[in-house]
């Protein structure tokens, strides 16, 4: 349902401090390793959709970090960032369905 009503929340979700960890590239033959790619926090707001009150906020900071230590390219570094955007992904999921159900 996309229009304001009873039993229709909003939910609207935003980054806050994003901090890239990623080394510019060069345009010697330096190679970077990174263990790091860096970091943002998401914010996300529940309101009723009707009267627009905030019903519920949840702040959650990640890091990104590669499984290991690699090589840093553009490819990989935003695979590694895709990789942690569908683990928020997930949680949110799975507390949406939680709080659908009624369990808190």
């Amino acid at each position: 349902m996309s229009e304001p009503g009873p039993d229709v929340l909003t939910l609207t979700g935003g980054l806050l401090d994003v901090v890239s960890a990623i080394p510019p590239e060069s345009a010697g033959r330096n190679d970077f390793y990174v263990f790091d790619i860096g970091s943002a926090k998401l914010v996300l707001e529940l309101q009723d959709s009707r009267s627009n009150e905030i019903l519920a906020r949840a702040l959650d900071g990640r890091n990104a970090q590669p499984l290991s230590t690699q090589k840093s390219s553009p490819g990989s570094n935003a695979q590694e960032v895709k990789r942690e955007f569908r683990k928020w992904g997930k949680r949110l999921t799975v507390a949406l369905d939680l709080l659908h159900e009624g369990q808190p």
